[in-house]
């Protein structure tokens, strides 16, 4: 096998993580930790996560690192970072949202190189070679038309840590655009991968829009709170 990196030749490849391990550290904490995917919801039979040993080499798995850094540091100092510019609205006026964007399409590109199963349904397309050349390079996410993100914060009515939980990508449906979903370190993640523009009504909230925009979402109010309650009473059972 190849490294699937720009340019890159080398066939000395490591166990790239789909998403970054030190997420996996951060839900597992004393316990083991936990992934939910859309036909695989369980404990992990990786203690931090999936990864694929056929995607990268070290070199090339460390440039993509780099964004990982950066957006679970993001994750962890949320609170402190944020502003209410709006009751619904959250701004991070001082955080760089082009380290956490590219962290966002390496995610979704590494889901689309890899043949584990908890990311089979993620498939890029023509798509595939952009996100690579983008996150490899010095390229802004603001020339990606096709790949536009959307950012929203899970609240929480309960006594669930939203950021206890990760999501990999599913691919869904939204103003009639396809968009890939994930959810990691207490954000919930949607990227436009499709050549059509974003409606009005979402382009201020895209990272592409110069601003570190996105809103609140009540986590019990999400398809994905059904998930992790199902996952809760599995673990539960004897």
């Amino acid at each position: 096998m190849i490294c699937h990196g720009l340019n890159c030749t080398n066939t000395k490849l490591v166990n790239a993580h789909i998403i970054a391990k030190g997420f996996g550290r951060l839900i597992r904490g004393d316990g083991p930790n936990v992934r939910i995917a859309p036909e695989n919801i369980g404990t992990a039979k990786q203690q931090l996560g999936e990864f694929d040993s056929d995607i990268l080499c070290a070199d090339c798995d460390g440039i993509l690192g780099r964004f990982d850094d950066y957006a679970l540091e993001l994750c962890q100092k949320f609170e402190w970072l944020h502003t209410k510019p709006q009751p619904e609205v959250f701004e991070l006026p001082q955080s760089d949202r082009e380290l956490f964007g590219k962290f966002v399409l390496s995610v979704l590109w590494r889901a689309s190189i890899s043949n584990r199963p908890s990311v089979a349904g993620v498939k890029l397309g023509p798509y595939e070679m952009k996100l690579r050349d983008a996150i490899f390079s010095s390229r802004s996410i603001d020339t990606l038309p096709e790949a536009e993100i959307i950012l929203q914060r899970y609240t929480v009515r309960g006594n669930i840590d939203p950021a206890g939980h990760y999501f990999y990508p599913t691919r869904f449906k939204m103003a009639g655009l396809n968009f890939y979903n994930f959810a990691v370190g207490g954000f919930r993640i949607r990227t436009k991968i499709d050549s059509r523009p974003l409606p009005n009504e979402l382009r201020s909230f895209s990272l592409s829009s110069g601003q570190f925009l996105g809103t609140f979402i009540l986590l019990e109010e999400t398809s994905e709170f059904q998930s992790i309650i199902n996952m809760m009473h599995r673990h539960r059972a004897p």
